[in-house]
């Protein structure tokens, strides 16, 4: 079997894998979806913490830039006051933070996760799975030594 061959059932083995790959991602996405989700209606709150010397401005543009796609929606992201009324130091604890800024945190990581991770994940496996269509079309099995190749 030529070099060529080889290549062209690579491409059989490899798109498959990419896929199943891309299959987990989605579940997952979906999975952070419905945990964000599911305690809809009570108080879901998160802080944000940075080991980098990071001033709360810093964060804001951050957070608005990454919510440049969605930023048509109500509340694309939080607010330069809920940013730095939501900054968590373990040495100060969660008591000094404001609970409608740590609530506020919320929709933009159900954005994020929807932008960032479900729809990229969607996107490739739609890729992988055109790509394993045009494999599959690219590899005649009728030629010569493809059924030894498959044992038969």
């Amino acid at each position: 079997m030529g070099i060529r061959r080889k290549g062209e059932v690579f491409q059989l083995l490899v798109w498959p894998l990419l896929m199943i790959t891309q299959i987990f991602g989605v579940f997952f996405n979906l999975g952070v979806l419905i945990a964000l989700l599911l305690p809809f209606g009570r108080d879901v709150a998160f802080g944000w913490q940075s080991t980098l010397k990071t001033s709360p401005e810093t964060v804001y543009q951050l957070v608005s830039s990454l919510a440049t796609p969605w930023s048509f929606v109500p509340q694309p992201h939080p607010t330069r006051e809920d940013v730095l009324q939501s900054r968590f130091s373990y040495s100060e604890g969660i008591r000094s933070l404001s609970l409608p800024a740590m609530t506020s945190w919320w929709p933009f990581l159900f954005y994020a996760t929807v932008f960032y991770g479900l729809l990229v994940r969607i996107c490739l496996l739609l890729w992988c799975a055109v790509s394993l269509r045009a494999a599959l079309r690219a590899f005649p099995l009728t030629m010569p030594g493809t059924m030894h190749f498959f044992g038969v």
